[in-house]
């Protein structure tokens, strides 16, 4: 993508204001379903701070918020008290999944109700709706894919980490030293890019055939 994303608040806007509203309601929902399962299993550290809400404010913060405005990508963060679990290792490694999960059921709604748009709806009206529900299928599918990259700050670590017992004694310090540049590299790195083919693959490969090039279109839109 050429220039800051920002830029598509004029050139693009319908893209930009959709792009805005997919990304949030996406990451929302990941930092909910990690809160909701730490609650269940006995950890109300995020409950009682607030995390058990959609709220943009509460989930992501001002800082992702206006780097999703510039940028064109945000985050989010859910506290969490392994110590506080029922399961042990086992719930820890539930709450870091929840949030993966709840993409991957994300990108299935949004392809369903693509799929239906598509069978009962006028394509001509219905050309946004189409393009806004491909590309919360695929973006949910490829924030899946991401989170579960066994590497911090990412949720794949936390899982990792679970199961292997030498990596939960690493010094913390050095470990926020390399998520930072983690994120740098994935991000930078092109490794995003080939995460939304493949994103897109997965999507397409759910998709009954017969709607496969209607979706591909969709997403050009």
């Amino acid at each position: 993508m050429n220039g800051l994303f920002i830029e598509q608040a004029f050139t693009n806007p319908v893209h930009f204001v959709s792009w805005i509203v997919l990304v949030v309601f996406s990451i929302c929902v990941h930092e909910y379903a990690h809160a909701a399962t730490a609650n269940r299993l006995g950890d109300d550290t995020a409950a009682l701070l607030g995390h058990l809400s959609l709220n943009p404010l509460k989930q992501m913060g001002l800082l992702s918020l206006a780097m999703l405005a510039v940028l064109g990508f945000a985050w989010g963060q859910v506290p969490v008290n392994p110590a506080r679990l029922r399961g042990g290792r086992r719930g820890d490694a539930l709450v870091s999944l929840a949030g993966p999960l709840s993409n991957f059921w994300l990108s299935f709604c949004f392809l369903l109700m693509f799929i239906l748009l598509l069978k009962f709806g006028d394509p001509v009206r219905s050309e946004v709706l189409l393009g806004f529900l491909a590309t919360g299928a695929l973006l949910n599918m490829m924030l899946c894919l991401f989170n579960l990259i066994p590497a911090p700050p990412l949720d794949g670590w936390r899982i990792l980490t679970c199961f292997v017992t030498p990596l939960r004694n690493l010094d913390p310090r050095m470990l926020s030293q390399a998520a930072n540049l983690v994120l740098v590299v994935l991000l930078l790195g092109g490794i995003v890019r080939h995460l939304w083919k493949v994103a897109a693959a997965v999507v397409t490969w759910l998709l009954p055939e017969s709607d496969q090039l209607a979706f591909l279109r969709a997403l050009q839109q």
